[in-house]
């Protein structure tokens, strides 16, 4: 393989030389292509654009800087990950190094993009650009007119597709998805996560687009598998500071799939990107052995169910559990305890605040809990 490409029993990757943004993105199980050479900008490509250029003699006006010098080298090669590193700079104001990752046991990709920029004053925007080959195949008949879509974000409470599930004069030039986005079909799609940057674009760069330009009738722009991660500006004349500098790093993750997909599949690829498992080193020396090959003290069914929350009482009564119902389902949530050397005493539900409610029932050491369509419910345990 060249210096410019990267392997794995998923995926074949190639990085174009002149930027270093992804060229080919092959899924090697399914056998398709998921960047999409239209698009306007490149894959992973960190556009900025700059309305005002501040020299040591005059100001001058510009639109995109591209990104220059780029380099392209190997990073890591071992068992568990192997990837490739890009750098470059745009103009004086930033330099980036962005780490294209691949792991030898999951589907998954990951970028972790490091900037290392100046503080400029006059007005910019910067963007990470993802534009997938992921055409829609969802259409929709509102107020005369057709409407397309491709895109379903993880909101709070629940799932939402752009447009569709929007109020007429709500905001459609931003958005911003929980853990993560799903750009899908009926037939093959993509889930993207974004752990740094929470503020998405869908199907092109629409800073300073406001109702009624950003609408349906704007070039389809739902139709397009184009993604882009918001990470700075500094247009408003609020809230956020005139100039933005500093070394920043933004992660992200993707992962393709056939037509199996699901609610519960996009969770837990999000959730355990943004929360991984965490390792701690005990020091010294530990005597004994474990009796068991595995072992987890909580086991939450069926798979809908997630666990949000889990905490210290605030009137120190027991502990707090937090149950979300993630895909809409009316559900008899079943959570098992495996505490060594503590038994399940009672359960009660209580309200956000944890205020008691009513007892829920019990049998040894496990609880049910009924959860409504995308319900988020507090438990009281007491344990003996």
């Amino acid at each position: 393989m060249g210096e410019g490409t990267i392997e794995n029993k998923f995926y074949k990757l190639d990085l174009l030389g002149k930027d270093g943004t992804v060229e080919h993105l092959m899924d090697k199980e399914l056998q398709r292509e998921f960047v999409d050479p239209r698009a306007e900008h490149g894959f992973n490509g960190l556009v900025f654009r700059l309305q005002e250029r501040l020299t040591e003699r005059e100001y001058k006006q510009l639109g995109e800087i591209p990104m220059q010098d780029v380099v392209i080298r190997k990073g890591a090669s071992g068992p568990v990950f192997s990837s490739l590193i890009v750098s470059g700079h745009i103009e004086y104001i930033c330099k980036f190094e962005h780490e294209i990752i691949l792991y030898s046991k999951l589907k998954r990709v990951d970028f972790h993009n490091r900037i290392m920029k100046k503080p400029v004053y006059p007005k910019e925007t910067l963007h990470y650009a993802f534009p997938f080959a992921v055409p829609t195949d969802y259409h929709f008949w509102v107020d005369n007119m057709t409407h397309q879509n491709t895109y379903k974000l993880d909101v709070a409470g629940g799932v939402m597709q752009p447009d569709l599930d929007q109020i007429p004069g709500s905001i459609r030039d931003n958005y911003v998805p929980r853990h993560w986005v799903s750009i899908s079909r009926d037939d093959y799609g993509v889930l993207w996560s974004s752990a740094d940057a929470p503020l998405v674009q869908l199907g092109g760069i629409h800073t300073d687009k406001y109702l009624p330009w950003i609408t349906m009738q704007d070039d389809n722009w739902l139709a397009r598998g184009w993604l882009y991660s918001f990470l700075m500006y500094n247009h408003w004349v609020v809230d956020v500071p005139i100039a933005q500098g500093g070394n920043y790093l933004f992660r992200y993750s993707i992962t393709t799939h056939g037509p199996e997909w699901t609610y519960n599949s996009a969770h837990h690829f999000g959730w355990s990107f943004m929360s991984p498992l965490r390792a701690y080193v005990v020091e010294g020396s530990q005597e004994g052995k474990w009796p068991e090959s595995a072992r987890s003290f909580m086991e939450i069914a069926p798979e809908n169910v997630y666990l949000t929350g889990f905490k210290s009482a605030e009137d120190g009564d027991g502990v707090i559990l937090r149950l979300y119902e993630g895909a809409g389902l009316a559900t008899q949530a079943a959570v098992n305890f495996n505490l060594p050397g503590k038994k399940l005493q009672a359960a009660i539900a209580c309200d956000a605040r944890e205020r008691n409610g009513s007892p829920l029932k019990t049998d040894g050491n496990a609880l049910r809990v009924p959860l409504k369509p995308w319900e988020t419910t507090t438990v009281r345990v007491r344990t003996t």
